[in-house]
């Protein structure tokens, strides 16, 4: 069970992984709710504000993307198929940025 990036598999495929923080990521939140990273390893910074906070913190939380799919659809009022899009697009550009690590 090894991680891979997001851009080795489908997207179907994706929803039933699971994430964690890579350790190469520190994390800071500032005061209005957004995240700030700073990848250790490529000393680049990426920062998330409140709604992909949000995001980030359902799929840190859950036990799959599916499960934060459906977590994020009781808490926003979007149409859950924008959010699943929203959802992977955030997926794959933290994967892509060294800030999570996919496995499953």
């Amino acid at each position: 069970m090894g991680l891979m990036s997001a851009s080795t598999t489908n997207d179907e495929d994706l929803f039933g992984r699971s994430v964690a923080a890579s350790p190469d990521a520190l994390m800071q939140q500032l005061p209005d709710d957004e995240l700030i990273f700073l990848n250790l390893r490529t000393e680049s910074y990426f920062a998330l504000e409140s709604t992909g906070a949000c995001m980030y913190r359902a799929l840190i939380e859950s036990p799959t993307i599916e499960k934060a799919h459906e977590r994020l659809t009781s808490e926003f009022d979007a149409a859950p198929e924008q959010l699943r899009n929203d959802l992977l697009v955030l997926v794959h550009r933290l994967v892509d940025q060294g800030l999570l690590e996919l496995s499953g």
